[in-house]
């Protein structure tokens, strides 16, 4: 699809159905739809074209008319097949290089709920999701990269970008480099991306003797054997 589907869900009852305002070049109302009690959806289309910072607001109204209201910011960029583009905020960088897509392409880069990790991983940063309605083809030099100057108390060596994997339910390991204050991992695709520290070694669970000589076998959660 070439939209976003943006739910409002809200855990207190309010008094009337919520309001769903998006700001590119001007605010605008978004048609919202019931989806079940306490949730509504709409949508957005991303259209080439589109560049820079998108702001989602929604409002209501609680109980004793107090106003509640929850925002979102996306970063949002079209790509020419040519030409590469980066994309940032504060916290997340993306650069997607030349032939990332066959066609104008348009990106974009929002927050989302974390999905708990397995219990050696430590989540350093919030959930950040690169979507794109267009197919993505994987290039070597693509880049999403974490900032790190607020974790001067963690061990580097420690830290990775993970890539949430909807078939095994597990975050994975995408990469973990370093530049320029930053940890960096290839995009091999888009999906949802974090920054996350693996501060347990890899568990040897038994050595085996034979003719051909040993065996281990190791078990690790986390960044593997690969990342020690």
């Amino acid at each position: 699809p070439d939209f976003l589907d943006i739910f409002v869900i809200s855990e207190m009852e309010l008094q009337r159905q919520p309001l769903l305002r998006l700001q590119d070049e001007q605010w605008n109302d978004l048609l919202l739809a019931t989806s079940a009690p306490g949730i509504w959806y709409g949508d957005h289309v991303l259209a080439p074209g589109l560049d820079g910072r998108v702001q989602v607001l929604a409002l209501g109204v609680a109980g004793g008319d107090r106003l509640v209201k929850a925002e979102m910011g996306l970063s949002v960029g079209t790509v020419h097949p040519a030409a590469g583009k980066r994309l940032a905020n504060d916290k997340v960088s993306l650069y997607l290089p030349p032939d990332s897509f066959g066609q104008e392409a348009v990106v974009a880069v929002f927050p989302g709920s974390m999905i708990e990790p397995d219990s050696e991983l430590i989540p350093l940063s919030d959930v950040y999701t690169v979507h794109s309605p267009q197919q993505y083809e994987e290039q070597q030099e693509s880049r999403i990269g974490f900032e790190i100057d607020d974790l001067a108390a963690t061990d580097a060596a420690t830290l990775g970008v993970y890539r949430w994997d909807a078939s095994t339910e597990r975050w994975a390991l995408a990469g973990a480099g370093m530049d320029d204050g930053r940890i960096v991992a290839p995009v091999a695709r888009l999906g949802r991306f974090a920054l996350m520290s693996d501060p347990m070694p890899p568990r040897l669970l038994a050595v085996e003797e034979s003719t051909a000589g040993l065996s281990f076998t190791w078990q690790d959660l986390g960044s593997g054997i690969g990342g020690y």
